[in-house]
Order: structure tokens, then C-alpha cells, then sequence
């Protein structure tokens, strides 16, 4: 996350104010992106904006808050879905915001939850393109041309900070860096064990290892 914007926090404050300083500044982005992300569903403001403080302030985001690149990926998260969404509705401007916000996503440094991320988003950008009413067959044939042109641009954005890091992980064959996603417990293997995870809590004080991985979905 060296070029991350929301990380500039660290290079101007102590490190324990930084922290403070960054998540606080994340959970109020956090709320205002999603705020947005909703009202352009049409959803009205006070529904609006009870999901923003539950996307916000749920248990699941407190546990990414303590750490950074996880705290400035979910803030640039619903601005991602918003992208996709423009895209297939046709409005202006939306191929570079929705490039600009992917390569802000991958500039956190929170790759794992990045990948995840991606599949869902192209799901949605799919179910968007074949449910946005007003357009053609000639304007929606050119939709998956704009998403094409919105991830070459997030790549190239992203470039000056992906490809340092592809350089230093091959020499070091670690291409993958070991997230909370990778480090927690393994899948639960049936109800019993689905409610242990959900109920144990680790010693160090770390919430459950259910919780990390299921943030995203």
C-alpha cells in the first residue's frame, strides 16, 4: 500500500495517531461511498443511509479497521460496484471513475480481497448490462468494450506499484501475499463446526476465522 492516498496519514502522524487517524478517516469514506453506491439504486436516503452505517460499523469491518489495507480497500469497494453499474447504464464518464477506482482498490495492497472481489464485481457488472433499461442491442453490445477499457486502465494505473512488487515476490517465490484470509482457520466442515467457529475467539483477541473470510460476501 506505498502509493495508496489514504495512506499519506502515516507519513505526516506518529504510528499509533496514524493508525487512529486512518480508520477513523476510512469508516466516515466508508459510509459516504456507500451512501452514494445506494441512492444510485434509487434507494430512498434514510434506507440509504441505515446500509451505509451497517456497511460501516458492522462487526465485520471493525475487525479490517486495525488493519490499513484492508481499512482503504472497502472504502474504494462500493465506489467499484457503483462504476459497474454506470458502465452498463450508459453514463459519461463512468469507464475512467470505475478504472481510477479499481486501481485505488489494488493500491491498498489487500489482493486477496481484491481477487474475491473482482468475480463478484464482474457478476454484477454481467446481471447490470442484461437488467438496465433504455438501451439498444447496438449500445449494449459495446458495454463489454467500456468494462475491457475501465480494467486495462485500473492495470495501468496500478502498474507503478504491481509490478515493483511481482519483481520482489518472484525473486522470493512469494507471489502471494499471506493475508488474514490465509492465516485463519480453515472451512468449517459441517453446522457444528460452522457454530464454533462463530462463537470461538482467539486468545490474542483476533474475532473468529469465519469473520475474515466472510467480510466480502
Amino acid at each position: 500500500g506505498v502509493l495508496q492516498p489514504l495512506n499519506v496519514l502515516f507519513l505526516i502522524l506518529t504510528p499509533e495517531i496514524a493508525l487512529a487517524a486512518h480508520g477513523f478517516v476510512c469508516l466516515f469514506l466508508m459510509g459516504i461511498a456507500f451512501l452514494f453506491f445506494a441512492r444510485s439504486l434509487g434507494i430512498r436516503y434514510v434506507p440509504a443511509l441505515f446500509g451505509a452505517t451497517i456497511y460501516a460499523f458492522s462487526g465485520a469491518t471493525a475487525a479490517g479497521v486495525s488493519e490499513p489495507m484492508y481499512a482503504s480497500f472497502l472504502v474504494w469497494l462500493p465506489v467499484c460496484f457503483w462504476g459497474a453499474r454506470a458502465i452498463a447504464m450508459g453514463l459519461a464518464h463512468a469507464r475512467p471513475l470505475l478504472g481510477i477506482a479499481l486501481a485505488l482498490a489494488f493500491l491498498s495492497g489487500a489482493l486477496d480481497a481484491l481477487l474475491c472481489s473482482v468475480v463478484i464485481l464482474l457478476a454484477y457488472a454481467v446481471f447490470s448490462t442484461f437488467s438496465a433499461r433504455g438501451l439498444s442491442a447496438s449500445p449494449r453490445r459495446q458495454v463489454p468494450r467500456r468494462y475491457l477499457l475501465a480494467m486495462l486502465l485500473a492495470l495501468g494505473l496500478s502498474a507503478a506499484q504491481g509490478l515493483p512488487y511481482l519483481a520482489w515476490a518472484w525473486e522470493r517465490g512469494a507471489l502471494w501475499p499471506y493475508g488474514a484470509s490465509a492465516l485463519q482457520g480453515a472451512a468449517p466442515n459441517g453446522l457444528r463446526e460452522l457454530i464454533q467457529q462463530i462463537l470461538r475467539v482467539r486468545e490474542v483477541g483476533l474475532a473468529p476465522p469465519l469473520l475474515y473470510f466472510g467480510v466480502l460476501p
